[in-house]
């Protein structure tokens, strides 16, 4: 059995002593030199797996890219997830014959440029989302889930409640990539968007309550929006539903296909009741007990 005392004992006289000492070896100049401890490179799953959260903590941004259902089925909804791996959520114009970020995405150049040329023009562009435990139409109840309020009622029991907020929410469509990300980079204004004169005046790098009235938690239908983009280093997971579930090794592949060999930007892959499904499968039970 290696006696741990001693062998630390000797350790330090070699090494030097914890507290930054130099050894006696060291000053006697026996040994010119000492190997400093290799650092093993994590892995693709260790470095992911530092990334897990349950999605239900409060402060996490999300937004739902809303792809068509038929393009679930096909490679656009993919293509569109590629420009966002690589160049992130880009703000969209509440003008329809504006929407030029979603509509043709295969353009990816003529986009950014028509879409740098919107920026500079102060057309109202911003990414909508929303801020899980601040969407005042829905909240967790004794039973432990969500439950989202019938605007035209007023009844909190007209849907049937979920495990997660995002899975609670009527803008995660139902075959939707919902983009998780973190706002504590963004400075948060005081002022609501809807009091601005334009959108376009909006301050980079910040975000704004868009709700009808003047409170710090507005409703999922209005939620927040950001000027003018939100770069993909602020991206902390990704959620699927529907018919996304079934291509996550699709989604692992185009997030590889951009990142490359930079694990570091790799994201965890939730479904919308929590359980992770990528870089391990694990139940949002057991997630939860670990936060």
């Amino acid at each position: 059995m290696i006696n741990e005392a001693k062998f630390g004992a000797v350790e330090d006289d070699i090494l030097g002593s914890s507290d930054g000492g130099e050894s006696d070896i060291n000053k006697k100049g026996t040994i010119d030199k000492v190997h400093e401890a290799v650092e093993i490179p994590k892995t693709e799953s260790e470095i992911v797996m530092g990334k897990v959260e349950d999605i239900n903590r409060n402060g996490i941004a999300y937004s739902s890219v809303d792809f068509d259902w038929h393009e679930a089925k096909t490679e656009s909804g993919l293509e569109s997830l590629k420009l966002i791996f690589r160049e992130g959520l880009r703000g969209m114009t509440t003008l329809p014959h504006l929407d030029i970020f979603y509509k043709n995405l295969k353009e990816s150049t003529k986009n950014k440029e028509e879409w740098v040329k919107l920026i500079k023009a102060k057309h109202p562009l911003g990414v909508f989302f929303n801020i899980v435990g601040k969407a005042s139409d829905i909240k967790k109840g004794e039973d432990g889930l969500f439950h989202r309020r019938n605007k035209e009622t007023g009844d909190w029991d007209d849907f049937e409640p979920q495990p997660t907020e995002i899975g609670s929410s009527p803008y995660v469509s139902k075959d939707s990539i919902t983009i998780l990300f973190d706002t504590s980079s963004l400075n948060e204004s005081q002022t609501n968007s809807n009091d601005l004169e334009n959108r376009g005046d909006m301050e980079t790098r910040t975000f704004y309550s868009s709700s009808l009235h003047d409170d710090t938690e507005p409703d999922s239908e209005y939620g927040f929006v950001a000027s003018y983009r939100i770069p993909p280093r602020l991206f902390t997971g990704i959620v699927v539903k529907g018919e996304y579930e079934n291509r996550v090794n699709e989604i692992i592949e185009t997030m590889k296909m951009v990142y490359g060999e930079n694990f570091e930007r790799l994201l965890p892959i939730y479904d919308v009741k929590g359980n992770l499904i990528y870089p391990q499968k694990i139940d949002h039970g057991d997630i939860s007990k670990s936060f």
